[in-house]
């Protein structure tokens, strides 16, 4: 969504432009031409103030017509009724602190300007926080333009022909400068005779077989039904044609009948009004291109202060730091570090000085710097980073998964999703891990991790079928033979390769070895009493250090991992290592690849080639596999090379299809879990006892944008701030 191409909040616009456009809405109900209402303006401006006395309306209540009234004929039911939604009594007055005690409240509307033309109601997103706009009847803010129109079925787009019957001039404004919507991959209904409508209907072909798009044909999937665009918008009182009422569903005989209506000459008229208007709108050449020009200016500015907003953003979640304080209200202690970093760029920032001189002054209320917008802009900056992160493993294809669970500061249960895969988006290939988020989990049972697991990976739109490893700790939950995750996902992709934790084996290991030898149980027990005797006086302690300056005593750290002898005989731990060996063993270096004959290849590759075969399907074919090897043994340097750089070598051959498969499972498939530790490290910083009641959104997103520090360096905030505005009706006229 391009900022140019939408309007701005009328709220916002300065006073004079109120004026201006009040002036330009007299002048327009008068019928009269530029040059006649120029000489008339003192007349003019008694006119308003008549208007205004006489019904006792404040000046700011009368709002502006659409720039283009004289082009439209006026609905029967759009008169001097249109105030009904206008409530009684005078307009509300605010007086807020100007300097200290102004609250921040984001989405808080501005004193209501109540208009005498109908206005179609809005639907604010933040309905549950403090309104400052006065409001209609059915408690939606007045004086706003909405991009929906409610009927007996609820909210409907203003895009869809089938509501035009009652737009007011903002909206045409609207549909004039962003023309015919069409929505795609829609399924069209079938009448009692099996035919339906057809996206061919929207091209026309010319005798000499030339193909050009009837772009004023719009259907609508409401009433399944179609209208001509420009003929819905321009119609005369005299128009007979379906097409520009009521809506055609004719589809035996459609083709015809649009053939008839796009030669008939009110088609022809209406398609001209519509190109003129546009081309106009388009070079700001209407009544009200000052006007025009004083929106492109505050929109820019909007769009100024919300980029600094985003980056005030962006720089505490990168740092682990917290956003807010124990208040709200900008130049007030213990405000936060989010609006104390607002402060500190208004010191120095004219356009952030700027505002908040507004929002000082209540001149603005829409000030986008409350918690629940820091939210969600915390929610589309990791969303544009995940989205970057799930195109690099979709387009990797084969990836593994790593899962890891703990407490958070609420003793609640959170689990980490961590996916490796092979970048294969520069000319260099590269292994990486992707943090996709935590999950709080209820259930941790092998049965109720594993059904998390799936589901994460259907949200993400991952196929399990692609998976080619696992990687858990040493859990019976996670690794369990008969009822751990790791042996679920086997059973529906056995291609999906358990590996146990190596850090975690290796730590049991020595833990083992050091309990099962008396003098090292001696040797570490009189180092724990070194500790404790040096820690437990600040005198003593202080001695150690004048005396050891450059090392310093530890306590011995008794962890979960720790174990027994019996119980790492019992779980014969090394043996899937075995696995992978007599596996991947021929593909380690080129040394190993090297020293293979002819029927030793073969075996390898057969073995390689069954164990990622399932349903009919296998990742390499074999023939072609054992003679591009062959190739390879021939053509690779005599220097010894490891497995990545073998990778990087056929990836610019370019010639080996079927060993860079086999090299990419290789280097997808995890050997520690030491990445999804480090994720609990950020979630200890982020979600500590001052910031316990975080919810689950929050943190993701913010765990998202500390732990992908470079590529939250490269998220485009344009992306972010038109995500921003279309989430609501009011931004995409501000924005």
């Amino acid at each position: 969504m391009s900022f140019e191409a939408l309007s701005c909040q009328p709220a916002t616009v300065p006073p004079r432009v109120r004026d201006a456009v009040a002036s330009r809405s007299i002048r327009k109900r008068t019928g009269r031409t530029a040059l006649d209402l120029a000489a008339s303006k003192k007349r003019c401006a008694s006119v308003v103030s008549q208007i205004r006395s006489r019904h006792g309306i404040a000046p700011s209540s009368l709002r502006p017509r659409g720039a283009l009234d004289k082009f439209f004929s006026v609905s029967s039911n759009v008169n001097a009724n249109e105030d009904q939604g206008q409530e009684s009594g005078d307009e509300q007055e605010h007086d807020h602190n100007l300097a200290a005690e102004v609250e921040v409240n984001e989405d808080a509307t501005a004193p209501g300007e109540q208009s005498l033309t109908a206005e179609v109601e809005i639907n604010e997103e933040n309905s549950n926080e403090e309104n400052l706009h006065t409001e209609n009847p059915n408690g939606t803010a007045s004086g706003e333009p909405s991009l929906h129109i409610e009927n007996s079925d609820g909210l409907l787009s203003i895009f869809d022909p089938s509501t035009w019957e009652n737009l007011d001039n903002v909206k045409r404004d609207l549909l004039i400068e962003k023309g015919p919507v069409r929505e795609l991959n829609l399924e069209f209904p079938k009448d009692a005779i099996g035919r339906h409508f057809s996206y061919a209907f929207y091209s026309r072909k010319l005798p000499n077989n030339e193909v050009v798009d009837r772009k004023w044909l719009l259907y609508s999937k409401n009433v399944d039904k179609v209208y001509c665009f420009c003929c819905k918008l321009f119609k005369s009182n005299c128009s007979k044609s379906l097409l520009a009422s009521d809506g055609l569903r004719d589809w035996k005989r459609l083709s015809q009948r649009l053939k008839e209506h796009e030669s008939s000459v009110e088609h022809l008229k209406s398609m001209s009004t519509w190109n003129e208007l546009r081309l106009r709108l388009n070079k700001n050449e209407t009544i009200d291109d000052d006007l025009q020009r004083e929106v492109a200016k505050e929109k820019e500015r909007w769009r100024q202060v919300l980029t600094r907003i985003v980056s005030a953003v962006k720089f505490l979640a990168k740092n682990n730091l917290a956003l807010r304080g124990t208040n709200e209200k900008i130049y007030q202690d213990n405000n936060g570090n989010f609006l104390g970093t607002i402060e500190m760029i208004a010191e120095f920032d004219v356009v952030m000085q700027e505002h908040i001189r507004r929002i000082q002054n209540n001149e603005i209320h829409h000030h986008y710097l409350g918690h629940n917008i820091q939210n969600e802009i915390i929610s589309l900056i990791a969303d544009s980073i995940r989205r970057y992160m799930l195109s690099i493993i979709k387009a990797a294809k084969y990836f593994s998964v790593i899962l890891d669970c703990t407490p958070d500061a609420r003793h609640e249960e959170q689990m980490t999703l961590i996916v490796r895969c092979v970048n294969m988006s520069s000319n260099i290939p590269r292994v990486e891990e992707f943090f996709l988020g935590f999950l709080y989990v209820e259930e941790t049972t092998g049965l109720g991790l594993f059904t998390y697991l799936m589901d994460l990976l259907e949200h993400f739109e991952l196929n399990v079928a692609d998976v080619r490893g696992q990687g858990y700790d040493n859990g019976s939950n996670m690794k369990g033979k008969h009822q751990g995750v790791q042996k679920r996902l086997l059973e529906i992709n056995p291609r999906a390769l358990y590996m146990p934790c190596a850090c975690h084996s290796l730590n049991l290991t020595l833990c083992d070895m050091a309990q099962s030898c008396g003098k090292a149980i001696s040797f570490f027990g009189v180092i724990q009493w070194i500790y404790t005797l040096f820690s437990g006086s600040t005198k003593r302690w202080k001695i150690l250090t004048d005396n050891v300056p450059k090392l310093t005593v530890k306590s011995l750290s008794t962890t979960r991992w720790e174990s027994r002898i019996n119980s790492v005989q019992a779980i014969s731990r090394f043996e899937q290592m075995k696995t992978f060996e007599n596996l991947f063993g021929f593909l380690l270096n080129s040394e190993n690849l090297k020293s293979l004959d002819d029927n030793d290849l073969w075996k390898c590759c057969t073995t390689f080639a069954e164990a990622f075969s399932h349903d009919n399907s296998s990742d390499v074919d074999l023939n072609d596999f054992i003679s591009e090897l062959q190739v390879l043994q021939v053509i690779l340097p005599d220097d010894l090379m490891s497995a990545p750089e073998i990778f990087q070598f056929i990836t610019v051959e370019d010639c080996y299809p079927n060993v860079s498969i086999a090299y990419r499972i290789l280097l997808t498939i995890p050997v520690t879990v030491a990445s999804a530790e480090r994720s609990f490290s950020k979630l200890k910083l982020l979600k500590n006892y001052l910031r316990s009641t975080m919810s689950q959104d929050r943190l993701n997103g913010l765990a998202t944008c500390s732990i992908k520090k470079g590529i939250l360096e490269n998220v485009d905030l344009n992306i972010v701030l038109a995500d921003f505005a279309s989430r609501n009706a009011r931004r995409s006229f501000l924005l």
